[in-house]
């Protein structure tokens, strides 16, 4: 799977795909308990809402500090690789 990235805006939004699903995540330099929880960051990360659509334009995972909705059960290992990519990419605590 590659993912693509595009740069992160003035208001810490990003963009991108991953395998024909785009996304867009509002991404932060350091975790807070409002983001994705994630192995490094059990109590919230640095990706605090992420939505991400399938080929066909359908809202496949939602994530607004705090609140999953509308997740579809097989997209959730695609939002994990974004979230992970975001988080490697963005994330600089322990700097």
């Amino acid at each position: 799977m590659e993912i693509k990235i595009n740069e992160r805006d003035a208001a810490n939004w990003v963009s991108g795909s991953l395998d024909g699903y785009t996304f867009e995540a509002k991404v932060f330099d350091e975790p807070s308990v409002y983001g994705i929880p994630t192995p490094r960051f059990e109590d919230g990360g640095n990706v605090s809402k992420l939505f991400v659509r399938d080929e066909d334009g359908r809202e496949v995972f939602l994530f607004d500090r705090g609140c999953y909705s509308g997740m579809v059960l097989h997209c959730a290992e695609a939002a994990a690789e974004i979230v992970a990519e975001l988080e490697a990419t963005f994330c600089r605590a322990g700097e």
